[in-house]
């Protein structure tokens, strides 16, 4: 590449080397952090090195970015997916899911904002999951609707202590109905803990031992 400084306007033109020892392929290399700087060229009227990091990193905002260790699969946990829990579980409209991200699975894998996250279902399809998810927008909380395959959804646990507790509560009150006697509130309302009662505490006394009362002293106004 050669560029005549003189007219700072021109355009850079190329020039073919003849000679093998002038003819190179690559850049000069320069040691890790460094920066090598290229012949100029002409930008705006004016001439601008093109200068050219070595040794780092570029920053990236893909759609699967920062997620090398989001994603990965746990120890002893890569491979093939198990059949009987990924494809065999039955998804109806209204239930609870938790949004996975399985990297054995490329195809249908959600952001990884939604992973993690619990939504409802909305929509099935023969290799998808339409789920619902609340998502928090600076003051707003927005229903968003995504499609991810069936890999990476699994049923929630997070109503599984509600679904016992309805059950539980049921069976008290069909007892009740059945001997007649009513059920106490405290076996089907839940609560808040209470304060604990109060009790008295007594001090021993061991011979010459007595208990110490410790008042405050008297206020004395000195002048």
């Amino acid at each position: 590449m050669r560029f005549d400084s003189a007219d700072a306007s021109a355009r850079p033109c190329v020039e073919l080397l003849s000679t093998p020892e002038k003819r190179t392929s690559s850049p000069p290399i320069a040691p890790e952090g460094a920066s090598v700087a290229f012949p100029a060229f002409a930008v705006k009227g004016r001439l601008a090195p093109v200068r050219w990091s070595v040794g780092r990193m570029p920053h990236s905002f893909g759609y699967r970015a920062r997620t090398r260790d989001l994603f990965s699969r746990k120890f002893r946990k890569a491979g093939t997916l198990a059949i009987s829990k990924t494809y065999m579980p039955v998804y109806k409209m209204g239930d609870y899911v938790d949004v996975v991200a399985n990297s054995a699975q490329q195809k249908g894998m959600p952001h990884r904002f939604y992973h993690g996250r619990t939504g409802i279902v909305f929509n099935v399809t023969p290799s998808s999951i339409g789920v619902e998810v609340n998502k928090q927008v600076r003051s707003r909380i927005l229903k968003k609707r995504i499609h991810v395959r069936v890999e990476h959804v699994r049923h929630s646990k997070c109503r599984a202590g509600f679904l016992a507790r309805v059950q539980k509560i049921g069976a008290i009150k069909e007892a009740a109905k059945k001997t007649g006697i009513k059920a106490p509130i405290e076996q089907i309302k839940r609560f808040p803990t209470q304060p604990k009662a109060g009790y008295f505490v007594t001090a021993e006394c061991r011979g010459d031992k007595l208990p110490i009362v410790v008042r405050p002293k008297v206020f004395n106004e000195l002048l």
